[in-house]
């Protein structure tokens, strides 16, 4: 997101509002369909499990950053209590379960 928004900034100040136009529509999209979806939850765990301290402070940054820019690019953000998924691991994982050997 930082690197779109950088690119955003140089293009108006270098290329045009054209080129910025595209940044701009590239972070609109990789929030609408990825970062915006669980930075929020991501974050408010975080904070919460953080306790305190610069930990604590960065993820609260985060969700208020995701937040406004969401509000900003009319994207609605994900929750901030999204359920985690649990992944399922094979039983065996270790080089016996491989057909290659």
């Amino acid at each position: 997101m930082h690197f779109l928004i950088y690119k955003e900034v140089y293009a108006l100040e270098h290329d045009g509002e054209e080129k910025a136009l595209l940044c701009r529509q590239a972070a609109s999209r990789f929030l609408s369909e990825h970062l915006g979806r669980w930075m929020p939850a991501f974050s408010a765990r975080l904070a919460k499990q953080a306790g305190g301290g610069i930990l604590k402070e960065i993820a609260e940054r985060a969700l208020s950053f995701i937040t406004e820019e969401c509000q900003r690019l009319g994207i609605q953000p994900g929750p901030t209590n999204l359920p985690i998924r649990v992944i399922q691991h094979e039983q065996e994982t270790d080089c016996g379960s491989c057909s290659l050997r």
